[in-house]
């Protein structure tokens, strides 16, 4: 076994097919089916069924995809890591947007205080792509809001926040300090795109009680949502975090919904494996500590 054909193996696996395989590496063709061949005759089992244009996986093929996955990760994490040492090592940390604007400047400059030879790279996405990035190992590390569902992954909580819907203050829904969610479905909504943590939580509570929104609007940007609400287009659920500053200058109204958890868990998440750095154990301990301490301002402000 090498690592060649372990990334040949690995891009065969993700392509589903040695053609895509070798145009994906730079290779010939026949090089791929080799390079195959070898694992398998080594191993003394298939690792994929050859049927039609596109190969099929086997049992063994998926087990060995874990076990080559994690050596090629490690690989990388060995490489990122000694070519770091001269300047000091550089972090890649994804945040969701809501963190992202709130809560990872902060995050940073005190990373700066501590390691000031170490750079930090950032990367503000929604929450699938960061998950995806994670297990690409794209990134060391990412914070983001709600459950963790990946076994490869690891999720500590750090704290908690909560959506608020919000509105115009001449929309007719801003005299009322509640409603019941019934009366969402009647609104026009203006929201975050599938994928984010944002729009998955209310999707989901609004589904447990059998309920349902068809958005006007979808947008990546909390804050052209923000801005639209304030000229009465439409209502939103949002981070509190994020309105605070536009509800306390009275350009949107926020609106409690009866019956309705909108709370979540902030998270730490990295991969299962993962060597923590000296310097990203330095921002493990940032980040608990400042997203608990976030989490109580949040709710003292809302009180």
């Amino acid at each position: 076994m090498t690592l060649r054909n372990l990334n040949i193996f690995l891009a065969v696996y993700e392509t589903g097919s040695t053609t895509a395989a070798a145009e994906k590496l730079y290779l010939a063709q026949p090089s791929i089916s080799v390079a195959i061949a070898e694992l398998e005759k080594e191993y003394g089992v298939p690792l994929f069924e050859r049927g039609g244009r596109r190969l099929t996986v086997t049992e063994s093929g998926e087990l060995f995809y874990q076990y080559a996955r994690h050596i090629l990760d490690l690989c990388g994490q060995l490489d990122d890591r000694m070519q770091g040492l001269a300047d000091g090592g550089t972090l890649r940390i994804g945040a969701s947007i809501t963190i992202g604007n709130y809560y990872l400047p902060g995050y940073v400059r005190e990373m700066a205080g501590r390691w000031p030879q170490t750079t930090v790279r950032a990367f503000i996405e929604n929450t699938g792509t960061l998950e995806a990035m994670l297990l690409a190992n794209q990134l060391d590390a990412a914070v983001w809001e709600g459950d963790v569902h990946n076994p490869s992954l690891v999720g500590r909580e750090i704290g908690r926040d909560h959506l608020q819907m919000i509105c115009s203050p001449e929309h007719p829904l801003a005299r009322h300090g509640s409603v019941a969610p019934q009366v969402l479905c009647m609104q026009n909504f203006l929201l975050r795109e599938k994928g984010s943590a944002v729009r998955d939580l209310f999707d989901l509570r609004m589904g447990e009680l059998g309920l349902a929104v068809e958005p006007l609007w979808e947008s990546v940007s909390t804050q052209a949502i923000v801005h639209a609400v304030a000229q009465d287009i439409g209502v939103s659920v949002l981070p509190y975090a994020l309105v605070r500053g536009d509800a306390e200058q009275r350009r949107i109204a926020c609106v409690e919904i009866d019956g309705l958890d909108l709370s979540r868990k902030l998270r730490l998440v990295y991969r299962k494996n993962k060597y923590i750095s000296p310097q990203l154990h330095s921002f493990f301990e940032i980040v608990a500590g400042e997203g608990k301490a976030g989490a109580a301002r949040h709710e003292a402000a809302r009180k």
